[in-house]
């Protein structure tokens, strides 16, 4: 058998194989296997070492050129939106678990996690609702919603 059927079947696998495992690199090889069995049946490459090192080499520069023409062709979903989890929190309400002064912290509720944390103005008991104001560490510093007062 020839050199170059070997290549035509191999470049015919990887292009069959790009249906079931997209993104771009079985196709890739799939094309240089054709491409170098195009030049072992011209006789511009000759011999196994050469044709394994073209394959190869064409092979990375197919993947790269399909990915750039293909992410060119193709976007893909995308959406841009604040990820910094402090800037979300800050202003947000949070819950008292656990009585907290400015030197003593204590711990809050705060979307959905339980987080250490101390007051800005006094002392702040169980169970009354805060603001968060800022964060020093993993502890968020929080202070009380306007209208409440701790009972002494």
């Amino acid at each position: 058998m020839e050199l170059y059927w070997i290549y035509i079947c191999l470049g015919a696998l990887g292009l069959i194989l790009e249906l079931v495992l997209p993104g771009a690199v079985a196709s890739a090889f799939g094309l240089a296997s054709l491409s170098i069995a195009l030049g072992l049946f011209l006789g511009w490459v000759e011999g196994f070492s050469s044709s394994f090192l073209g394959c190869t080499f064409l092979a990375v520069v197919y993947s790269i050129a399909l990915r750039a023409v293909l992410g060119q062709v193709g976007q893909g979903d995308s959406s841009r939106g604040e990820i910094d989890e402090d800037v979300q929190a800050f202003g947000s309400t949070a819950l008292v678990l656990m009585k907290m002064d400015e030197v003593h912290e204590g711990r809050v509720r705060l979307q959905g996690s339980d987080w250490p944390a101390l007051s800005r103005e006094g002392e702040i008991l169980k169970d009354e609702k805060v603001k968060v104001v800022g964060r020093e560490n993993l502890v968020w510093l929080v202070e009380r919603i306007d209208g409440q007062r701790s009972d002494p």
